[in-house]
């Protein structure tokens, strides 16, 4: 994955980790938390906002009128009130936090401004500029690194490994009989892909890990595709599965139709070897 990739898939993350921070700060009490030691414990105040106070009187000597004066105000905050305070210390926390995502952010789209002016990947110019290419040492060609890539270890899905039964052609083991022919297809095309390869999505609390059927290096683009094959669409709780991971690899950065890559199949529309043939030469051919 190129750097603009990776910073265009940070700045999605934090758009929407700043927007579940915002939404948040909605149903918090308002004030800031001050807390003052007492002894080997703390008493709890909340400092209220500014307010606007009026006062009547003699203003240096001037006829007498009302003045807003701003100032703080600090409620003390007992024990049993503890719940408050939690709420209070929460607040303060996320304020923090968004201000560094917000800062984050800025740098990330600033770099994005200056740099992502599409230009070639390091792939693409080695693909294109064959005069360069041929004075190049071998190990320095696309096909190389593309296969440097796929050889690479990386994080891999742990779970029932007792139902990775299926070999393709290229001698790896899959999950089923319509991932087998998607696998083999790609390694007949040399079209560099890493299986169930962990890929991290979400943002703030709900980080985590997920294990895409396939992650895809373009041969051409040196971009990142990912591929999810439903084969078990009728199953009402694996597609509500499915469309928690689309809606988190959206927020990624992958888009159905463009570098996300979605099939499915049914039982009386089962997923064929064509099927599978005309979605990888429509996306990386």
């Amino acid at each position: 994955m190129t750097l603009e990739e990776k910073c265009r898939i940070r700045q999605q993350q934090l758009q929407t980790e700043v927007h579940e921070l915002e939404q948040q700060l909605k149903s918090l009490p308002e004030g800031k938390l001050r807390c003052s030691r007492n002894g080997n414990q703390y008493k709890w105040f909340q400092v209220l906002s500014p307010r606007h106070c009026s006062l009547s009187g003699k203003l240096l000597g001037r006829q007498a009128t009302e003045k807003a004066v701003t100032r703080t105000i600090e409620k003390y905050i007992p024990k049993k009130s503890r719940d408050l305070a939690q709420k209070l210390a929460l607040k303060d926390y996320i304020l923090r936090r968004k201000v560094a995502d917000e800062k984050e952010l800025r740098a990330v789209s600033s770099y994005l401004r200056i740099h992502g002016t599409g230009d070639l990947t390091l792939i693409e110019w080695l693909y294109r500029s064959v005069g360069h290419r041929e004075l190049l040492p071998e190990k320095l060609t696309p096909d190389d690194r593309l296969k440097d890539w796929q050889e690479q270890d990386y994080p891999r899905k742990d779970d029932h490994p007792e139902n990775l039964k299926i070999r393709t052609t290229d001698g790896r083991l899959v999950r089923s009989k319509s991932e087998a022919m998607i696998a083999s297809l790609l390694a007949q095309y040399h079209i560099p892909y890493r299986y169930e390869c962990g890929i991290e999505l979400g943002c703030y609390a709900r980080r985590h890990m997920n294990y895409p059927d396939f992650t895809i290096l373009h041969p051409d683009k040196g971009t990142l595709y990912l591929w999810e094959h439903a084969g078990l669409i009728e199953d009402p709780t694996y597609e509500k599965n499915l469309q928690g991971k689309i809606r988190d690899y959206m927020d990624a950065g992958y888009m159905p139709g463009q570098n996300l890559i979605i099939t499915y199949e049914t039982e009386t529309a089962p997923f064929g070897m064509d099927d599978a043939r005309k979605t990888i030469e429509f996306y990386f051919l």
